[in-house]
């Protein structure tokens, strides 16, 4: 009864997401960056994909993501996970096909580097734009988690990346991988090979702005635009100022997140001279 009573009255859909808001809640920007990084890697390795549906319902405020919602989106994962491995398993893609795509690439590969790409020339596979993932600008990620015998994976760059990491660490370290950063764009990146999660296909982008580690695609992810088809509540400012610390932490884009982060803390200031805090205002 009293287990029954505490999950009822918990705010976490998941146990995993109680683990990350303690991660998130101990963040301030004096912690050290390289252990924020360490840690949130190990958290994304476990299960990126309840990180960053956790991150989102905190940072973003998506009404719709009730915690009714969010256990559903965990059910289409377990789903989604189940069908990807199967298929994989049962239906892998043409070994010739993938000699054929890497024969246009000037690269030698170790075994290793081979294996790898071919997990991610299966999840291209099943990734297939127009098959199973539909594209769509400015979308949450929630519209990616469905059951695929029933609904399209729907979702933008950062978002199908993020899926796509997801499968990734199935089977490997996420720590392998990166992104890069184009204008307007970003796509996975594996021993100079681009993964360009939209389209389905490998690539070599020869302009580009970063290329930046896997945990970066979270902040990606916290400084793009919200999904204006979906309503959105308010954030309380000590709660911005998180968002912008995490992403100060880990975001390589210093200008931007300096900014972001000096903007929070006037905020929370404001917030805190509005109520008549003056005491605390004066830190901020």
């Amino acid at each position: 009864m009293f287990a029954f009573l505490f999950n009822f009255l918990s705010p976490y859909a998941h146990p995993f997401e109680k683990k990350v808001d303690r991660f998130l809640k101990k963040i301030k920007s004096s912690s050290n960056p390289i252990k924020i990084h360490k840690g949130l890697e190990a958290l994304m390795q476990e299960n990126l994909v309840v990180v960053n549906l956790w991150i989102e319902k905190k940072y973003k405020n998506y009404l719709y993501l009730n915690k009714k919602v969010r256990r559903e989106l965990y059910r289409n994962t377990t789903f989604l996970t189940e069908d990807f491995l199967s298929t994989i398993q049962t239906s892998p893609p043409s070994n010739e096909a993938f000699r054929h795509v890497l024969s246009s690439f000037e690269a030698t590969f170790t075994p290793d580097q081979h294996q790898r790409l071919l997990h991610l020339f299966a999840i291209m596979t099943y990734l297939r734009p127009g098959g199973r993932y539909h594209y769509e600008a400015a979308s949450n990620f929630g519209k990616l988690l469905k059951n695929p015998a029933q609904e399209h994976l729907i979702g933008d760059c950062n978002q199908v990346v993020t899926l796509y990491a997801y499968f990734y660490s199935l089977k490997f370290p996420l720590s392998e991988l990166k992104i890069k950063i184009l204008p307007g764009h970003v796509c996975l990146h594996f021993e100079g090979i681009d993964i360009e999660a939209t389209s389905g296909q490998f690539d070599q982008y020869k302009e580009f702005e970063h290329i930046l580690p896997i945990t970066e695609i979270i902040s990606t992810n916290l400084l793009d635009v919200n999904d204006e088809q979906v309503k959105t509540g308010t954030i309380e400012p000590r709660t911005l100022l998180k968002c912008a610390q995490l992403a100060y932490l880990i975001s390589s884009l210093r200008k931007l997140v300096d900014q972001n982060l000096k903007i929070a803390y006037q905020n929370v200031g404001v917030s805190l001279l509005k109520s008549g805090n003056w005491d605390s205002a004066i830190f901020f």
